[in-house]
């Protein structure tokens, strides 16, 4: 169990929104302009966060992007300008898609961002604010509000970043977030969490539903979940102008200090998924409705104008021990309420939602006709049989126990005005700049009590720790122990107790569990008691919690590192001529780069194998396609591998290999599907090029092998393939000098033939293992050759590879956001004489994001092409050692030429050159 203390972020769901100053008020829409529920209510897309193979369910993978673009919010309004998510322009919305995730199934989430460099609302200077360095583009970064998840993917206000990654925080850490989705099974949203602008990003429309499913516990309880009739509703309000743009008042509260804030923001437009004031048809029956407030200030109290009652039976993300029926259902904004509406016990054929919730609540003005009203259900008449039931009890999770509470804390909320007008809100006397005070350890409880010095009811929201509410008492003589705590900022030295036994405010029976967002009432104190473990089991997180930044003390990366490796094939590369020599050198290489791209040559050692995870496979056609632009990687969790056996394999060979697909299957677990057998022997033959020296071959049946592939992809839906063909047994003196370190891979040249050739054809990964019979034994063998001595076979090291190998995606067929690109790469690794491959060449000629090429001096090969014979810029090493270092600089930003002693020259305009080699006595060269 992780023991070490947690940095903690406590912040309160108060979204202060900036005030635009250039638009007339006069330009704002009115609400009785817009009719009533004429719009029908959208079901936001839905997004599985897993996969099915073989009917299991499997991690998944996948992107959202952050869209700048139009949105018709009802009928009569022309499109508003918005930011909205969604897995492409054309179908990103607001509120975003619903992402459907399952317990204890792991998702991976890129979110990019694809706004444009100015925002479409204004948003203040003078507060804290993510601020890009090139003043260009939009911060954003996502929270999953509700999720247990690791802080590097918690969303963390500084850990923004904006459009291609171009610019980001301070505590932006990686480009993918992983939602481990081991927690209880409920109801989150997510939504930006950029400093100083989650109002205006959220405002503009970047937020969405998140459900968390987990069949086994709530199939019994008999309820709806995932299914037509449950429905997430995301609900906020807004002002609209005339031509159709999101309104914002003129000026700010303290306008001589916060030109454009104001603290709260109400509109009159109650939005509901998307739509003003919409309308449901429903049938008289039950339906399960996942209510999230996505407003920025605006609480609302739901209820039914036809009396009918909300069950309610979970609050926030988790179940409640048994329903409760409720007549009104007071909502704070980000609270989430889970609920059961029986349509069946309406006397009417229809029900308007509505709302009586005063603005500011509590102590504001009251509703209009505006807001409120939400959405209206219009009810079938037809009476509908349905044996749907509601349990009486519901999920027991364990309950808490406040005598294992490892520590007290006492929390306050401060109010700075000048004048009457505020000018921001502070923690315990502290902004959110200063040092973090609260540092749970992981697997505790604590108790603390959160004092509100406001005049204001602040919905509190704690990361990564869920709380139950314990009591909540009115302070007594609230001014006097104000003016203590602004003068001592210390409870304990103000006698807290002294204070707080007022009247005890009742914990309605509906929020006495846990929740992630309670209701801090002005002028209370409310203790709660926070786990910081899952409330299910009682168990600790599976992550390190205790890291930064905030509830990652991390190096920051502009992006992702990626780094490829080549040795072509059968050229007797002193490095990568033998099956698994250079296989060191990539794991090293690995180990300092985000993704380290090479071809089966270097990661194949025979009956070796070693896991790389940020290690991609890439065949040697499919390589050369992708450094001229023509393909591009798309990463994969599994492939689904087949196999293809020449006809040419004696019986006792091929059931030998057989074998050998069995045991990889059961001892790593290999995703094989099947194999096939050629319908002819392929006839393999090899020889060595007289021109170049290097191995090369062909096949007699070429056409044999590629029917083979083809009814082994449409057959059993392969993705990837190995091909096993019979070849010829080597010349003795051949391989006697290759078994003792000389001399050229005879094999390798030909098996390139084969894998070139199906990739050619099909477009999916492949890689080849001949198939030959052992050597005698020789007691002098070089250690470069001994992988190949060790078994009869490549198949195990080539089927791990297959199995996670990146698929290919071909120019014209729409390249996926988060797939790899040529010029994502940053450096290629290459031996000295063998830079006139075609994908060293591309790499070369790149004009945009031209890689740094790297040349290696003590790798020689049997060819001559090296970077100065082909004008070839690249930086010349003597070993993998330093090319190690020389990427380590790249990646740092440092030029590796700094490194060496007098590599760096002085500099100077094109045309002066310096009078001396180490001062230039000119200097007006530089003006």
């Amino acid at each position: 169990m992780m023991m070490g203390k947690m940095l903690f972020l406590v912040y309160l769901n108060f979204l202060g929104i900036f005030m635009a100053s250039t638009m007339a008020e006069d330009k704002l829409m009115s609400p009785s302009k817009l009719r009533m529920f004429v719009d029908k209510l959208p079901d936001m897309p839905r997004i599985k966060g897993y996969d099915v193979i073989n009917g299991i369910h499997v991690p998944k993978s996948f992107k959202i992007g952050m869209y700048h673009k139009k949105w018709k919010f009802h009928r009569d309004l022309p499109a508003t300008e918005v930011f909205a998510y969604g897995t492409s322009w054309h179908t990103a919305t607001v509120p975003g898609p619903t992402i459907e995730a399952l317990h204890s199934v792991d998702s991976y989430i890129k979110w990019k961002n694809y706004l444009p460099s100015k925002h479409i609302l204004p948003w203040d200077p003078t507060l804290p604010t993510a601020t890009p360095s090139s003043k260009k583009g939009i911060p954003t970064v996502v929270h999953l509000h509700g999720g247990i998840d690791k802080p590097q993917s918690d969303g963390h206000s500084e850990a923004w970043f904006t459009r291609g990654f171009k610019d980001h925080g301070p505590k932006w850490t990686n480009r993918k977030y992983h939602y481990h989705n081991l927690q209880h099974p409920g109801t989150m949203w997510y939504h930006d969490h950029a400093m100083g602008l989650t109002r205006v990003n959220i405002l503009a429309g970047l937020m969405g539903a998140y459900v968390i499913q987990q069949p086994s516990v709530e199939e019994p309880l008999g309820l709806l979940y995932g299914e037509e009739y449950d429905r997430p509703l995301v609900v906020f309000d807004r002002g609209f102008r005339s031509d159709g743009s999101i309104y914002m008042n003129s000026t700010g509260n303290n306008p001589s200090i916060h030109p454009q804030w104001q603290p709260e923001y109400f509109g009159d437009a109650i939005i509901v998924n998307g739509k003003a004031w919409p309308y449901m048809k429903v049938k008289r029956r039950k339906y399960r409705f996942r209510i999230i407030n996505a407003s920025n200030a605006r609480f609302f109290k739901f209820f039914f104008t036809n009396n009918m009652t909300f069950i309610h039976v979970a609050s926030d993300s988790a179940y409640h021990e048994r329903p409760v029926e409720l007549h009104d259902l007071l909502l704070a904004p980000s609270e989430i309420a889970d609920v059961i509406v029986n349509f069946s016990k309406s006397k009417s054929n229809s029900a308007i939602l509505a709302n009586d919730a005063a603005y500011p609540y509590p102590s504001g003005d009251p509703v209009n006709d505006a807001n409120g009203k939400v959405m209206k259900f219009v009810i079938d008449p037809h009476h509908e049989v349905y044996t749907g039931h509601i349990p009486h009890k519901l999920m027991m999770y364990p309950s808490p126990d406040v005598s294992k509470s490892s520590n007290t804390r006492y929390i306050a909320f401060y109010e700075y005005t000048n004048g009457e007008e505020p000018t921001h809100l502070y923690i315990n006397g502290k902004s959110f700049e200063a040092s973090v005070t609260e540092t749970p350890r992981v697997g505790t409880s604590e108790i603390w009590n959160i004092i509100n010095l406001t005049e204001d009811n602040h919905p509190m929201h704690i990361h990564l720790g869920l709380f139950v509410v314990l009591e909540q008492r009115e302070l007594v003589n609230l001014e006097e122990f104000k003016k203590c705590m602004t003068k001592l900022n210390d409870a304990i030295k103000c006698k807290i107790n002294k204070y707080s036994h007022g009247k005890r405010t009742n914990v309605p029976l509906h929020e006495k569990g846990w929740k992630n967002v309670f209701k801090m009432m002005p002028g209370h104190v409310t203790k709660i008691l926070v786990k910081f473990s899952f409330i299910h089991s009682n168990e600790s997180y599976p992550f390190d919690a205790t890291a930064e930044p905030g509830y990652v003390y991390h190096c920051h990366f502009r992006r992702e590192y990626t780094s490829v490796m080549i040795v072509p094939t059968g050229v007797g590369a002193a490095i990568g001529g033998y099956a698994g020599d250079a296989l060191p050198v990539a794991r090293a290489l690995s180990s300092v780069v985000e993704c380290l791209i090479s071809h089966p040559n270097v990661l194949n050692a025979a009956m070796l194998y070693w896991p790389m995870p940020n290690s991609l496979y890439v065949e040697g056609y499919a390589l050369d396609r992708f450094a001229e632009g023509l393909w591009a990687l798309q990463p994969v969790h599994q492939n689904r591998v087949g196999l293809v056996f020449d006809a040419g394999i004696e019986e006792e060979l091929l059931i030998r290999h057989l074998q050998v697909v069995d045991a990889t299957r059961a001892s790593l677990g290999l995703p094989i599907v099947g194999y096939t057998v050629t319908d002819t022997p392929l006839l393999v033959e090899k020889w060595v090029d007289p021109t170049s020296g290097q191995s090369t071959g062909r096949i007699q049946r070429p056409d044999s092998l590629l029917r083979a592939v083809e009814n082994l992809k449409n057959g059993s839906k392969v993705n990837a393939v190995a091909v096993v063909a019979r070849f010829p047994d080597d010349d003795t003196e051949d391989l006697d000098d290759y078994r003792q370190g000389k001399g050229i891979d005879l094999l390798a040249g030909v098996e390139a033939v084969i894998s070139h050739l199906v990739v050619r054809n099909f477009q999916i990964p492949c890689a080849h293992a001949p198939a030959v019979l052992p050597p005698q034994l020789d007691i002098s063998l070089c250690p470069r050759s001994a992988a190949e001595e060790i078994g009869y076979t490549f198949l195990p090291c080539v089927l791990a590879g297959l199995s996670t190998a990146p698929q290919y995606l071909v120019k014209g067929n729409n390249f996926s956001e988060d797939c790899i690109l040529a010029g994502d790469v940053d450096s290629v690794i290459v031996p000295i004489n063998a830079c006139g491959g075609d994908g060293v060449l591309a790499f070369a000629n790149r004009q945009i994001n031209k890689p740094l090429i790297i040349a290696v001096e003590e790798n020689q090969t049997v060819l001559n092409d090296t970077p100065d014979s082909l004008g070839i810029e690249a930086v010349k090493v003597s070993n993998y050692w330093e090319a190690i270092g020389v990427i380590a600089a790249h990646k740092a930003g440092v030029d590796p030429n700094s490194l060496r002693r007098n590599r760096i020259k002085n500099i100077a305009p094109i045309s002066f050159v310096p009078s001396n080699g180490y001062a230039i006595s000119n200097a007006k060269s530089f003006v």
